[in-house]
Protein backbone atom coordinates (compact mmCIF):
# COMPACT_ATOMS: atom_id res chain seq x y z
CA UNK A 1 0.00 0.00 0.00
CA UNK A 2 1.22 3.55 -0.75
CA UNK A 3 0.01 7.29 0.50
CA UNK A 4 3.06 9.13 -0.82
CA UNK A 5 1.53 10.12 -3.73
CA UNK A 6 -1.67 10.14 -2.81
CA UNK A 7 -3.91 13.71 -2.40
CA UNK A 8 -4.87 14.99 1.13
CA UNK A 9 -7.78 14.22 2.73
CA UNK A 10 -10.47 17.15 2.66
CA UNK A 11 -12.57 18.91 5.26
CA UNK A 12 -16.06 16.95 4.23
CA UNK A 13 -14.12 13.43 3.96
CA UNK A 14 -12.14 13.97 7.99
CA UNK A 15 -16.05 14.47 8.60
CA UNK A 16 -16.97 11.78 7.81
CA UNK A 17 -14.04 9.48 8.78
CA UNK A 18 -14.62 10.64 12.02
CA UNK A 19 -17.91 9.98 12.21
CA UNK A 20 -17.30 6.57 11.63
CA UNK A 21 -14.73 5.99 13.79
CA UNK A 22 -17.03 7.50 16.89
CA UNK A 23 -19.54 5.31 15.43
CA UNK A 24 -22.11 7.64 15.14
CA UNK A 25 -22.39 6.71 11.52
CA UNK A 26 -22.14 3.32 9.47
CA UNK A 27 -22.87 3.35 5.82
CA UNK A 28 -25.02 4.50 3.04
CA UNK A 29 -25.83 1.97 -0.05
CA UNK A 30 -27.60 1.47 -3.06
CA UNK A 31 -29.36 -1.55 -3.64
CA UNK A 32 -30.62 -2.37 -7.55
CA UNK A 33 -32.49 -5.48 -8.79
CA UNK A 34 -31.05 -6.75 -11.98
CA UNK A 35 -31.90 -8.83 -14.77
CA UNK A 36 -29.34 -10.60 -16.52
CA UNK A 37 -29.44 -13.49 -19.73
CA UNK A 38 -28.89 -16.34 -18.23
CA UNK A 39 -26.70 -17.35 -21.30
CA UNK A 40 -23.96 -14.91 -19.65
CA UNK A 41 -23.80 -17.22 -16.64
CA UNK A 42 -21.06 -19.86 -17.33
CA UNK A 43 -21.66 -23.45 -16.22
CA UNK A 44 -18.06 -24.83 -15.54
CA UNK A 45 -18.26 -24.63 -12.32
CA UNK A 46 -20.96 -23.93 -9.26
CA UNK A 47 -20.19 -20.05 -9.20
CA UNK A 48 -20.97 -18.79 -12.48
CA UNK A 49 -22.98 -16.05 -11.01
CA UNK A 50 -19.89 -15.21 -8.72
CA UNK A 51 -17.47 -14.66 -11.48
CA UNK A 52 -19.89 -12.65 -14.11
CA UNK A 53 -20.17 -10.17 -10.65
CA UNK A 54 -16.58 -10.27 -9.62
CA UNK A 55 -15.74 -9.31 -13.68
CA UNK A 56 -18.26 -6.36 -13.72
CA UNK A 57 -16.91 -5.41 -9.98
CA UNK A 58 -13.29 -5.45 -11.56
CA UNK A 59 -14.56 -3.20 -14.23
CA UNK A 60 -15.92 -0.75 -12.05
CA UNK A 61 -13.25 -0.57 -9.73
CA UNK A 62 -10.72 0.22 -12.07
CA UNK A 63 -12.93 3.27 -13.30
CA UNK A 64 -13.35 4.86 -9.56
CA UNK A 65 -10.20 4.56 -7.81
CA UNK A 66 -11.04 5.37 -4.41
CA UNK A 67 -12.76 2.45 -4.29
CA UNK A 68 -8.94 1.26 -4.00
CA UNK A 69 -8.50 3.40 -0.75
CA UNK A 70 -8.11 2.63 2.88
CA UNK A 71 -7.74 4.88 5.50
CA UNK A 72 -4.50 5.57 7.51
CA UNK A 73 -4.13 7.57 10.52
CA UNK A 74 -8.22 6.57 11.63
CA UNK A 75 -9.42 8.18 14.31
CA UNK A 76 -6.80 10.75 14.01
CA UNK A 77 -6.91 14.55 13.43
CA UNK A 78 -5.35 14.49 9.50
CA UNK A 79 -6.18 10.93 8.62
CA UNK A 80 -4.88 10.30 5.24
CA UNK A 81 -5.95 7.54 2.02
CA UNK A 82 -3.27 4.80 1.38
CA UNK A 83 -3.79 2.84 -1.99
CA UNK A 84 -4.56 -0.85 -2.01
CA UNK A 85 -2.34 -3.16 -4.31
CA UNK A 86 -5.14 -5.25 -4.83
CA UNK A 87 -8.93 -6.64 -3.76
CA UNK A 88 -9.62 -10.34 -2.81
CA UNK A 89 -13.03 -9.44 -3.67
CA UNK A 90 -14.35 -12.62 -1.42
CA UNK A 91 -13.36 -10.65 1.70
CA UNK A 92 -15.64 -7.73 0.81
CA UNK A 93 -18.21 -9.52 -1.44
CA UNK A 94 -20.72 -11.60 0.55
CA UNK A 95 -23.47 -13.95 -1.46
CA UNK A 96 -26.54 -14.82 0.46
CA UNK A 97 -29.92 -16.41 -1.23
CA UNK A 98 -32.72 -13.91 -1.00
CA UNK A 99 -35.51 -15.99 1.24
CA UNK A 100 -36.41 -12.55 2.86
CA UNK A 101 -37.84 -9.09 2.07
CA UNK A 102 -34.58 -6.89 0.61
CA UNK A 103 -35.11 -4.60 3.87
CA UNK A 104 -34.45 -7.35 6.07
CA UNK A 105 -30.70 -7.60 4.98
CA UNK A 106 -30.21 -4.35 3.87
CA UNK A 107 -31.23 -3.69 7.19
CA UNK A 108 -28.84 -6.19 8.85
CA UNK A 109 -26.11 -4.85 6.76
CA UNK A 110 -26.20 -0.93 7.58
CA UNK A 111 -26.05 -1.73 11.09
CA UNK A 112 -22.60 -3.07 10.77
CA UNK A 113 -19.83 -0.66 11.33
CA UNK A 114 -16.98 -0.95 9.18
CA UNK A 115 -13.80 -2.97 10.24
CA UNK A 116 -10.13 -3.41 9.35
CA UNK A 117 -10.51 0.46 7.63
CA UNK A 118 -6.68 0.49 6.91
CA UNK A 119 -6.48 -3.01 5.68
CA UNK A 120 -9.45 -3.64 3.09
CA UNK A 121 -11.87 -1.21 1.03
CA UNK A 122 -14.45 0.86 2.66
CA UNK A 123 -17.16 -0.89 0.88
CA UNK A 124 -19.04 -3.65 0.98
CA UNK A 125 -21.11 -5.44 -1.67
CA UNK A 126 -24.64 -8.06 -0.79
CA UNK A 127 -25.82 -10.41 -3.52
CA UNK A 128 -28.95 -11.61 -3.04
CA UNK A 129 -29.28 -14.64 -5.37
CA UNK A 130 -33.33 -14.82 -6.24
CA UNK A 131 -35.60 -17.21 -8.16
CA UNK A 132 -35.18 -17.84 -11.88
CA UNK A 133 -38.55 -15.81 -11.82
CA UNK A 134 -37.99 -14.05 -15.07
CA UNK A 135 -38.28 -15.06 -18.77
CA UNK A 136 -36.76 -18.54 -19.47
CA UNK A 137 -33.19 -16.95 -20.30
CA UNK A 138 -33.27 -14.71 -17.21
CA UNK A 139 -31.26 -14.37 -14.10
CA UNK A 140 -32.55 -12.04 -11.32
CA UNK A 141 -30.37 -10.68 -8.54
CA UNK A 142 -29.88 -7.93 -5.89
CA UNK A 143 -27.29 -6.27 -5.96
CA UNK A 144 -26.80 -3.84 -2.50
CA UNK A 145 -23.35 -1.52 -2.81
CA UNK A 146 -22.64 -0.20 1.13
CA UNK A 147 -20.43 2.22 1.36
CA UNK A 148 -18.19 4.45 3.66
CA UNK A 149 -20.10 7.89 3.22
CA UNK A 150 -16.34 9.63 2.65
CA UNK A 151 -15.89 7.78 -0.37
CA UNK A 152 -19.24 8.01 -1.60
CA UNK A 153 -22.46 10.31 -1.17
CA UNK A 154 -25.66 9.46 -2.68
CA UNK A 155 -25.11 10.40 -6.28
CA UNK A 156 -22.30 8.36 -6.23
CA UNK A 157 -23.51 5.10 -5.25
CA UNK A 158 -25.64 5.86 -8.43
CA UNK A 159 -22.21 6.22 -10.12
CA UNK A 160 -21.62 3.02 -9.12
CA UNK A 161 -24.74 1.14 -9.33
CA UNK A 162 -24.67 2.88 -13.87
CA UNK A 163 -21.29 1.46 -13.85
CA UNK A 164 -21.67 -1.88 -12.93
CA UNK A 165 -24.51 -2.21 -15.12
CA UNK A 166 -22.31 -1.14 -17.76
CA UNK A 167 -19.61 -3.70 -17.34
CA UNK A 168 -22.49 -6.35 -17.16
CA UNK A 169 -23.63 -5.13 -20.61
CA UNK A 170 -20.14 -5.23 -21.64
CA UNK A 171 -20.35 -8.92 -20.79
CA UNK A 172 -23.27 -9.47 -22.24
CA UNK A 173 -22.22 -7.92 -26.06
CA UNK A 174 -19.00 -9.93 -25.67
CA UNK A 175 -16.68 -6.70 -25.20
CA UNK A 176 -14.85 -7.90 -22.15
CA UNK A 177 -14.82 -11.96 -20.82
CA UNK A 178 -16.04 -13.68 -17.78
CA UNK A 179 -13.14 -14.27 -15.52
CA UNK A 180 -11.63 -17.92 -15.61
CA UNK A 181 -9.17 -19.76 -14.07
CA UNK A 182 -9.89 -20.55 -9.80
CA UNK A 183 -12.72 -18.51 -8.26
CA UNK A 184 -9.69 -17.20 -6.07
CA UNK A 185 -8.37 -16.08 -9.24
CA UNK A 186 -11.45 -14.36 -10.36
CA UNK A 187 -11.64 -12.46 -6.76
CA UNK A 188 -8.57 -10.62 -7.10
CA UNK A 189 -8.28 -8.04 -8.50
CA UNK A 190 -6.17 -4.66 -9.56
CA UNK A 191 -6.49 -1.54 -8.12
CA UNK A 192 -6.74 1.42 -10.50
CA UNK A 193 -3.46 3.38 -10.21
CA UNK A 194 -5.03 6.83 -11.27
CA UNK A 195 -5.09 10.18 -9.45
CA UNK A 196 -8.00 10.43 -6.60
CA UNK A 197 -10.50 12.73 -8.25
CA UNK A 198 -10.16 16.74 -6.66
CA UNK A 199 -12.36 16.68 -3.13
CA UNK A 200 -14.90 19.16 -2.73
CA UNK A 201 -12.83 22.09 -1.16
CA UNK A 202 -10.25 21.64 -3.86
CA UNK A 203 -13.02 22.53 -6.46
CA UNK A 204 -15.35 24.76 -5.07
CA UNK A 205 -14.56 28.21 -4.33
CA UNK A 206 -16.93 28.95 -1.14
CA UNK A 207 -17.95 32.03 -0.43
CA UNK A 208 -18.98 32.95 3.45
CA UNK A 209 -20.39 36.12 4.58
CA UNK A 210 -18.49 37.16 8.14
CA UNK A 211 -21.94 37.46 9.65
CA UNK A 212 -22.54 34.01 8.69
CA UNK A 213 -19.19 32.53 9.69
CA UNK A 214 -19.75 34.43 13.23
CA UNK A 215 -22.96 33.34 13.68
CA UNK A 216 -22.42 29.80 13.46
CA UNK A 217 -19.37 29.38 14.82
CA UNK A 218 -20.83 30.88 18.14
CA UNK A 219 -24.04 28.50 17.97
CA UNK A 220 -21.03 25.54 17.30
CA UNK A 221 -18.86 26.28 20.27
CA UNK A 222 -20.09 28.85 22.74
CA UNK A 223 -23.90 28.56 23.22
CA UNK A 224 -26.90 27.86 21.40
CA UNK A 225 -30.21 27.85 24.03
CA UNK A 226 -32.65 24.82 22.87
CA UNK A 227 -35.97 25.96 21.61
CA UNK A 228 -38.56 23.93 23.98
CA UNK A 229 -41.28 23.97 21.23
CA UNK A 230 -39.04 21.95 19.00
CA UNK A 231 -39.58 18.53 18.48
CA UNK A 232 -36.22 16.55 17.34
CA UNK A 233 -36.64 13.07 19.54
CA UNK A 234 -34.50 12.57 22.62
CA UNK A 235 -30.94 13.81 23.31
CA UNK A 236 -27.79 12.67 21.51
CA UNK A 237 -27.14 9.55 23.20
CA UNK A 238 -23.44 8.10 24.60
CA UNK A 239 -23.66 4.61 23.44
CA UNK A 240 -20.57 3.43 22.20
CA UNK A 241 -21.84 1.09 19.58
CA UNK A 242 -22.93 2.45 15.72
CA UNK A 243 -26.75 3.40 15.93
CA UNK A 244 -28.62 0.12 15.67
CA UNK A 245 -31.35 1.45 12.20
CA UNK A 246 -34.62 -0.09 11.39
CA UNK A 247 -36.34 0.37 8.19
CA UNK A 248 -39.13 0.28 6.08
CA UNK A 249 -39.31 0.28 2.38
CA UNK A 250 -42.24 0.80 0.03
CA UNK A 251 -42.21 1.29 -3.89
CA UNK A 252 -44.67 2.80 -6.22
CA UNK A 253 -45.27 1.78 -9.65
CA UNK A 254 -44.26 3.95 -13.00
CA UNK A 255 -47.67 4.81 -13.51
CA UNK A 256 -48.52 6.56 -10.03
CA UNK A 257 -44.70 7.83 -10.32
CA UNK A 258 -45.64 9.62 -13.22
CA UNK A 259 -48.48 10.96 -12.66
CA UNK A 260 -47.02 12.14 -9.00
CA UNK A 261 -44.02 14.10 -11.04
CA UNK A 262 -47.03 15.78 -13.49
CA UNK A 263 -49.04 16.92 -10.49
CA UNK A 264 -46.20 18.46 -8.76
CA UNK A 265 -44.94 20.31 -12.13
CA UNK A 266 -48.47 21.16 -12.35
CA UNK A 267 -48.57 23.17 -9.14
CA UNK A 268 -44.83 24.18 -9.45
CA UNK A 269 -43.32 21.89 -7.20
CA UNK A 270 -41.49 18.87 -6.75
CA UNK A 271 -41.03 15.00 -5.11
CA UNK A 272 -38.92 15.95 -2.62
CA UNK A 273 -40.36 19.28 -2.08
CA UNK A 274 -44.20 17.62 -1.53
CA UNK A 275 -43.00 14.67 0.57
CA UNK A 276 -41.01 17.36 2.92
CA UNK A 277 -44.44 19.21 3.39
CA UNK A 278 -46.42 15.84 3.83
CA UNK A 279 -43.90 14.68 6.39
CA UNK A 280 -43.97 17.76 8.25
CA UNK A 281 -47.92 18.59 8.49
CA UNK A 282 -48.33 15.17 9.70
CA UNK A 283 -45.39 14.96 12.41
CA UNK A 284 -47.06 18.10 13.62
CA UNK A 285 -49.97 16.05 14.09
CA UNK A 286 -48.35 13.00 15.86
CA UNK A 287 -46.50 15.47 18.11
CA UNK A 288 -48.96 18.36 19.28
CA UNK A 289 -47.44 19.35 22.49
CA UNK A 290 -44.68 20.66 19.71
CA UNK A 291 -44.94 23.74 17.64
CA UNK A 292 -41.74 23.64 15.84
CA UNK A 293 -39.93 21.09 13.56
CA UNK A 294 -37.23 20.80 11.25
CA UNK A 295 -36.26 18.89 7.83
CA UNK A 296 -32.75 18.61 6.95
CA UNK A 297 -32.14 18.17 3.05
CA UNK A 298 -28.99 17.01 1.62
CA UNK A 299 -27.71 18.96 -1.50
CA UNK A 300 -25.48 17.99 -4.13
CA UNK A 301 -22.63 20.65 -5.15
CA UNK A 302 -21.37 19.01 -8.05
CA UNK A 303 -22.49 21.76 -10.50
CA UNK A 304 -20.13 24.08 -8.82
CA UNK A 305 -17.25 21.38 -8.71
CA UNK A 306 -16.88 20.22 -12.40
CA UNK A 307 -17.82 16.23 -11.35
CA UNK A 308 -20.22 14.78 -13.10
CA UNK A 309 -22.29 12.30 -12.62
CA UNK A 310 -20.40 9.12 -12.92
CA UNK A 311 -17.28 10.87 -10.14
CA UNK A 312 -17.46 9.07 -6.86
CA UNK A 313 -16.65 10.99 -4.04
CA UNK A 314 -18.57 13.05 -1.25
CA UNK A 315 -19.73 16.25 -3.15
CA UNK A 316 -22.77 17.40 -0.52
CA UNK A 317 -23.71 20.28 1.06
CA UNK A 318 -26.66 20.43 4.12
CA UNK A 319 -29.81 22.91 4.30
CA UNK A 320 -32.72 23.00 6.49
CA UNK A 321 -36.22 24.29 6.62
CA UNK A 322 -37.81 25.53 9.80
CA UNK A 323 -41.99 24.60 9.90
CA UNK A 324 -44.44 25.96 11.98
CA UNK A 325 -47.65 24.08 13.37
CA UNK A 326 -49.14 27.29 14.46
CA UNK A 327 -52.00 29.44 12.59
CA UNK A 328 -49.75 32.66 12.16
CA UNK A 329 -45.75 31.30 11.97
CA UNK A 330 -43.13 33.48 12.58
CA UNK A 331 -40.81 34.94 9.94
CA UNK A 332 -38.78 32.43 8.04
CA UNK A 333 -41.04 29.43 9.19
CA UNK A 334 -43.23 27.35 6.29
CA UNK A 335 -46.85 26.63 7.76
CA UNK A 336 -47.06 23.14 8.65
CA UNK A 337 -50.48 23.58 10.48
CA UNK A 338 -53.60 22.30 8.67
CA UNK A 339 -57.38 21.71 9.54
CA UNK A 340 -57.30 18.55 7.37
CA UNK A 341 -56.97 15.29 10.30
CA UNK A 342 -58.99 13.46 7.67
CA UNK A 343 -56.77 11.24 5.73
CA UNK A 344 -59.15 10.47 3.26
CA UNK A 345 -58.50 14.14 2.08
CA UNK A 346 -55.46 14.56 1.47
CA UNK A 347 -55.38 16.91 -1.54
CA UNK A 348 -55.71 20.18 -0.04
CA UNK A 349 -53.68 23.89 -0.92
CA UNK A 350 -52.06 24.14 2.33
CA UNK A 351 -50.39 21.44 1.58
CA UNK A 352 -49.34 22.65 -1.93
CA UNK A 353 -48.69 26.06 -1.09
CA UNK A 354 -46.27 24.86 1.77
CA UNK A 355 -44.59 22.14 -0.82
CA UNK A 356 -44.11 25.33 -3.16
CA UNK A 357 -42.48 27.07 -0.37
CA UNK A 358 -40.24 24.11 0.59
CA UNK A 359 -38.95 23.94 -3.27
CA UNK A 360 -38.33 27.42 -3.33
CA UNK A 361 -36.26 27.36 -0.13
CA UNK A 362 -34.16 24.33 -1.38
CA UNK A 363 -33.40 26.18 -5.19
CA UNK A 364 -32.53 29.33 -3.56
CA UNK A 365 -29.85 27.52 -1.38
CA UNK A 366 -29.05 24.70 -3.75
CA UNK A 367 -28.40 27.33 -6.59
CA UNK A 368 -25.51 29.33 -4.77
CA UNK A 369 -22.24 28.46 -3.77
CA UNK A 370 -22.70 31.15 -0.97
CA UNK A 371 -23.08 30.16 3.39
CA UNK A 372 -22.90 26.44 2.88
CA UNK A 373 -22.59 24.92 6.47
CA UNK A 374 -20.08 22.46 4.97
CA UNK A 375 -17.31 25.28 4.26
CA UNK A 376 -17.16 25.80 8.15
CA UNK A 377 -15.40 22.68 8.60
CA UNK A 378 -11.92 24.14 8.02
CA UNK A 379 -12.80 26.26 11.27
CA UNK A 380 -13.02 22.82 13.37
CA UNK A 381 -10.12 22.19 14.75
CA UNK A 382 -10.72 18.75 16.74
CA UNK A 383 -13.74 16.50 14.99
CA UNK A 384 -13.41 13.97 17.76
CA UNK A 385 -14.37 15.96 20.06
CA UNK A 386 -16.60 18.18 18.18
CA UNK A 387 -18.68 14.69 17.82
CA UNK A 388 -18.48 13.95 21.70
CA UNK A 389 -19.70 17.66 22.96
CA UNK A 390 -22.91 16.79 21.12
CA UNK A 391 -24.29 13.54 23.70
CA UNK A 392 -26.57 15.32 25.62
CA UNK A 393 -27.24 17.63 24.25
CA UNK A 394 -30.93 18.02 21.62
CA UNK A 395 -30.79 16.77 18.09
CA UNK A 396 -30.86 19.23 15.54
CA UNK A 397 -33.70 18.25 13.57
CA UNK A 398 -36.67 16.36 13.69
CA UNK A 399 -36.38 14.66 10.31
CA UNK A 400 -34.41 14.65 6.81
CA UNK A 401 -35.07 13.63 3.36
CA UNK A 402 -32.61 12.85 0.92
CA UNK A 403 -33.40 11.86 -2.81
CA UNK A 404 -30.91 10.98 -5.61
CA UNK A 405 -33.32 11.29 -8.59
CA UNK A 406 -33.57 8.91 -11.34
CA UNK A 407 -31.21 6.21 -12.67
CA UNK A 408 -31.59 5.18 -15.91
CA UNK A 409 -31.90 1.45 -15.41
CA UNK A 410 -32.26 0.62 -19.28
CA UNK A 411 -36.09 0.33 -19.07
CA UNK A 412 -38.21 1.59 -22.05
CA UNK A 413 -41.07 3.54 -21.95
CA UNK A 414 -42.84 0.40 -23.11
CA UNK A 415 -41.68 -0.92 -19.93
CA UNK A 416 -39.28 -3.17 -21.89
CA UNK A 417 -35.61 -3.28 -21.13
CA UNK A 418 -33.77 -2.36 -23.58
CA UNK A 419 -30.48 -3.33 -23.02
CA UNK A 420 -29.40 -7.05 -22.11
CA UNK A 421 -28.66 -6.51 -18.52
CA UNK A 422 -31.01 -3.76 -16.65
CA UNK A 423 -32.79 -2.98 -13.78
CA UNK A 424 -36.27 -1.65 -12.71
CA UNK A 425 -36.12 -0.95 -9.02
CA UNK A 426 -33.47 0.83 -6.66
CA UNK A 427 -33.62 0.74 -3.12
CA UNK A 428 -31.79 4.01 -1.44
CA UNK A 429 -31.01 4.25 2.03
CA UNK A 430 -28.54 6.58 4.24
CA UNK A 431 -27.95 5.57 7.84
CA UNK A 432 -29.16 7.34 9.93
CA UNK A 433 -26.24 9.32 12.37
CA UNK A 434 -26.77 9.51 16.27
CA UNK A 435 -27.56 13.39 15.53
CA UNK A 436 -29.73 13.72 13.55
CA UNK A 437 -33.16 13.82 13.18
CA UNK A 438 -35.50 10.88 14.04
CA UNK A 439 -36.78 9.48 10.88
CA UNK A 440 -34.80 9.21 7.43
CA UNK A 441 -36.78 8.95 4.86
CA UNK A 442 -34.70 8.34 1.37
CA UNK A 443 -35.92 8.29 -2.21
CA UNK A 444 -34.55 6.85 -5.68
CA UNK A 445 -36.61 6.54 -8.93
CA UNK A 446 -35.57 4.49 -11.97
CA UNK A 447 -36.71 5.60 -15.03
CA UNK A 448 -39.63 4.13 -16.24
CA UNK A 449 -39.86 1.43 -13.27
CA UNK A 450 -40.42 2.12 -9.65
CA UNK A 451 -39.84 4.88 -7.28
CA UNK A 452 -39.02 3.74 -3.81
CA UNK A 453 -39.01 5.54 -0.78
CA UNK A 454 -36.77 4.28 2.17
CA UNK A 455 -37.81 5.26 5.69
CA UNK A 456 -34.97 4.54 8.26
CA UNK A 457 -35.05 5.67 11.95
CA UNK A 458 -32.86 4.55 15.21
CA UNK A 459 -33.72 1.50 17.57
CA UNK A 460 -35.25 2.62 20.52
CA UNK A 461 -34.72 7.08 19.38
CA UNK A 462 -38.75 6.45 18.08
CA UNK A 463 -40.85 3.44 18.33
CA UNK A 464 -41.50 1.07 15.66
CA UNK A 465 -45.29 1.41 15.50
CA UNK A 466 -44.63 5.37 15.33
CA UNK A 467 -42.37 4.92 11.93
CA UNK A 468 -44.07 2.08 10.30
CA UNK A 469 -47.41 3.90 10.94
CA UNK A 470 -45.59 7.14 9.51
CA UNK A 471 -44.31 5.28 6.07
CA UNK A 472 -47.46 3.56 5.96
CA UNK A 473 -49.11 7.02 5.97
CA UNK A 474 -47.21 8.66 3.16
CA UNK A 475 -47.28 5.90 1.28
CA UNK A 476 -51.16 6.45 1.06
CA UNK A 477 -50.92 9.90 0.32
CA UNK A 478 -48.51 9.27 -2.48
CA UNK A 479 -50.57 6.20 -4.05
CA UNK A 480 -53.29 8.73 -3.45
CA UNK A 481 -52.23 11.91 -5.27
CA UNK A 482 -50.76 9.91 -7.75
CA UNK A 483 -53.91 8.39 -8.63
CA UNK A 484 -55.66 11.36 -9.69
CA UNK A 485 -58.60 10.51 -7.03
CA UNK A 486 -57.29 12.91 -4.81
CA UNK A 487 -59.82 15.51 -3.68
Amino acid sequence: MTSSLMRPTGYLERYFITQNFVNFYTKVQVTASYNIPKPLIPDWDDHGLERVIYTALAETINQHPIMGVTVENYGGLKPRWQRLDKIDLREVVKVITADVMPETWIQEEQCVGFEKVQELPLWRIVIAKGPETGGAQDVIFNLGGFFFHAIADGMSNVAFQLTFLEALNKLAEGKIKVASGTLQDAAMVPVSDQALLPTLEMKAHFRTGLTFIIKNLFKAFIYDPPNPQHWSGPVVNDSPNPPVQNLHIFSLPSATATNLVSRCRLENTTITALIVALVAQRIAVVYPNYSCFSCSVPCSLRKFTGHGPRDMGCYVSGMHLDFSSQALPSHGYIPCWSLRYDDTKVDDQQLWSSARECKFQIQKIASTIRNHHVALLKYVPNLPKYYSDMVGKKREYSFEVTNIGVLDGGIGDDGVPVSKASFDKAIFTGNVSKFSGPFCFSICTVKNGYMTVGLGWEKEVVSDESAVELAEWLKGCLDTLGSGTSG
